[in-house]
């Protein structure tokens, strides 16, 4: 496994949207509260309104950062530090499995690190 960790770019959406949409899919289906897999479908992903929030993720700023981590070529994680109302919100995506333990603590220090730039 060869982690590498990068800022994202709104070229990055279409694989973006894929590992969010398989991440909540994953994460989320829960039958007993009624949350079927539709509502984390493709579909629901890729239409305009959730797109263009996903977009909006990957846009870089003074006040909100994307990295994006890769294994060899492939997107396995995300990390969003962004200013919301004087206080900083992280948005985590699951990984999920040992890839979680192994990439989360140097994605979330190389996050952090960007976040006292900030």
């Amino acid at each position: 496994m060869r982690i590498t960790i990068r800022t994202a770019n709104k070229r990055d959406l279409k694989n973006y949207t894929d590992l969010l949409q398989r991440t909540y899919e994953e994460a989320y289906t829960n039958k007993k509260l009624g949350l079927g897999k539709e509502l984390f479908s493709k579909v629901v992903f890729n239409s305009p309104d959730t797109q263009k929030y996903l977009l909006g993720n990957l846009e870089i700023t003074d006040k909100q950062k994307t990295w994006l981590a890769f294994d060899d070529k492939k997107l396995v994680g995300s990390v969003t530090v962004a200013d919301v109302r004087k206080k900083f919100d992280f948005m985590y995506q699951r990984i999920g499995g040992e890839k979680a333990r192994e990439l989360a603590k140097p994605f979330y220090q190389k996050a952090l690190s960007e976040l006292a730039k900030i």
